[in-house]
Parts: structure tokens; C-alpha cells; sequence
């Protein structure tokens, strides 16, 4: 899925797998995109979504501000570049009540400033053959993510660290 507008809604999709079976498709049939890719727009909502096995990030919200992703799993992605992740975020970003797991990189990782990622299960990430230091946590908030906030979440068995605050961020956890 590819978005580009204001106030778009993701909804109740099976992405990178058959709908009858959610499971890795195998190499010959794999999306090397995103599975949600958000590229331009802002205060859309992205809920209720299966997003599994993708080359790229799981989901994308980039350059975006005011987004909610809130009762998805996305598991598996990151299959062609061990860097990205199954979320990668953007600015005041609200991320709640989904699942992280298996994915190459970090579960969840470039969430920008005054965003809250919360009541989410974030588990077995920073698998990916040879994932470097800094690409494998659970949770990852980079430089420029002041006034945001990593509450009760549930973070396990992830490569590196459960919840990684590198540079200037300003992250309550």
C-alpha cells in the first residue's frame, strides 16, 4: 500500500502473505517494498492490519506528522536490509496496541519528536544476518525525538537492547 494524501485509513488488510495462511510466502513471491508505505500526507490511521515478510519496512510513515498505527502485527520484514524495521516512524506519531516480532531490524525505530509508542508487544526483533550495533533493539528513538514517550510496553527477547535513546533525544521511558 502506497499513501500519499491527508487523513488516509489502512484498514483490516493482509499484507505480504495469502490471507488464508500468515506466513513468510518464500523468496520467489515476497514484496521487496514496504508493506505500508506512507510518503506524503498526515493524520491518517493505520489499524487492524496483518503486515508480514516485506524487503523494506513493515510500515512507513515517514516525512509525515500525526499519525495513528494502533492494532496491527507486523512480523517478519526487513528481509532485504537488515537497517529498516517493522515500524519506522514519524513526527508526533502515536503507536498503540500492536505486535512487533521477527523482524530483521528493530521492532520499531525513527519515531520523531512528541510521539508516544505504548501497550505495544515488541519481541524478537534485530534478527537479520550480521545486524550491526544500533539496528538491533526492540525500540529504537534517534536524535530529534524530543517530548516523546516508551510506556508500557511489553519488550522481549529482542537481539540488543529492549529500548535504545541514542543522541539528543528527549524520551520518557
Amino acid at each position: 500500500s502506497l499513501v500519499i494524501g491527508d487523513n488516509a485509513l489502512i484498514e483490516q488488510n493482509v499484507l505480504g502473505t495469502s490471507a488464508a495462511s500468515f506466513a513468510d510466502p518464500g523468496a520467489a513471491t515476497r514484496s521487496q517494498g514496504n508493506g505500508v508505505g506512507v510518503i506524503a500526507g498526515s493524520n491518517g490511521i493505520v489499524r487492524d492490519n496483518l503486515i508480514g515478510f516485506h524487503g523494506s519496512w513493515g510500515i512507513f510513515t515517514g516525512p509525515t506528522t500525526g499519525w495513528l498505527v494502533e492494532r496491527n502485527e507486523s512480523r517478519g520484514n526487513a528481509l532485504l536490509d537488515n537497517r529498516l524495521s517493522g515500524l519506522h516512524g514519524s513526527t508526533q506519531i502515536t503507536v498503540r496496541n500492536n505486535l512487533f516480532a521477527a523482524n530483521q531490524g528493530q521492532g520499531i525505530d525513527g519515531v520523531g519528536s512528541n510521539s508516544i509508542a505504548t501497550m505495544n508487544t515488541v519481541t524478537g526483533n534485530g534478527i537479520g544476518p550480521g545486524v550491526i550495533t544500533l539496528q538491533d533493539s526492540g525500540i529504537r528513538f534517534q536524535s530529534g525525538s524530543a517530548n516523546s514517550t516508551v510506556a508500557s510496553n511489553i519488550i522481549e527477547n529482542n537481539v540488543g537492547a529492549g529500548v535504545l535513546v541514542t543522541g539528543d533525544s528527549q524520551v520518557e521511558v
